[in-house]
C-alpha cells in the first residue's frame, strides 16, 4: 500500500514544488532562452549541440546515483552514450513543445510530468542493471522524436523562426 501512494504522490504533489523549480528553471534557461539563440547558428546545432549542453547539466545526477556493482568499462561508455541520446531526444522533444505553444510554462510543465512519472515508475521497478534503465528511458524518448519527425511535426522549428525573424524584420522597418 506505502508503495502505491508514493507511486500517487510521486504524480501528483509530493513532486509539486520541487517540480516547478527545476522544470520552470531549466525550461527557462535551456528552451526560453540557450535554445533559440543556438537553433539561429544552425538548426542541428539548436537541437543536437543544446541536448549535449543539457546531458552535461544533467551529468552531476549520474555522480548522486551509488554503483552497487562494478561494471565493465564498455558497459559504462555505453551507458554514457544512451544517456547522451536520450538527452538530445529528450532535449528535442521539449523544444518542440516549447516552440508548438510559444509558452514556456507548457514545456515546464511537459518537462515536471516526464520527471514525475519517471519517479513514480521508479518505485515500481527494481532495476538491476542501470544501462538497461537508461536504455528504455532512451529508446522512448527517440521513438517520440522518430514519431514526430515522420509525420513532420518538427516543420514546426522553421515555421517558428520564420516567423519570428519576419517580426524581428518588421519592428527594425518600423
Amino acid at each position: 500500500m506505502m508503495l502505491w501512494l508514493f507511486f500517487l504522490g510521486g504524480l501528483t504533489v509530493f513532486n509539486i514544488f520541487p517540480g516547478l523549480i527545476t522544470g520552470f528553471g531549466e525550461e527557462f534557461g535551456h528552451r526560453g532562452f540557450m535554445f533559440p539563440l543556438l537553433y539561429q547558428i544552425k538548426p542541428w546545432i539548436g537541437l543536437v549541440i543544446g541536448g549535449l549542453i543539457w546531458y552535461a547539466w544533467h551529468w552531476p545526477l549520474m555522480l548522486v546515483i551509488p554503483q552497487t556493482v562494478e561494471y565493465p568499462l564498455w558497459q559504462m561508455l555505453l551507458t554514457w552514450i544512451i544517456l547522451a541520446l536520450g538527452s538530445v531526444c529528450t532535449f528535442t522533444y521539449l523544444a518542440y513543445v516549447y516552440v508548438k505553444t510559444e509558452n514556456i510554462f507548457v514545456a515546464s510543465m511537459a518537462h515536471i510530468t516526464m520527471n514525475n512519472s519517471a519517479m513514480s515508475v521508479s518505485y515500481l521497478a527494481v532495476v538491476q542493471n542501470q544501462m538497461l534503465a537508461n536504455l528504455g528511458t532512451g529508446l522512448a524518448m527517440i521513438i517520440i522524436v522518430a514519431i514526430l519527425y515522420y509525420k513532420k511535426e518538427l516543420d514546426v522549428f522553421a515555421q517558428y523562426f520564420a516567423t519570428k525573424n519576419s517580426h524581428r524584420i518588421a519592428g527594425r522597418a518600423t
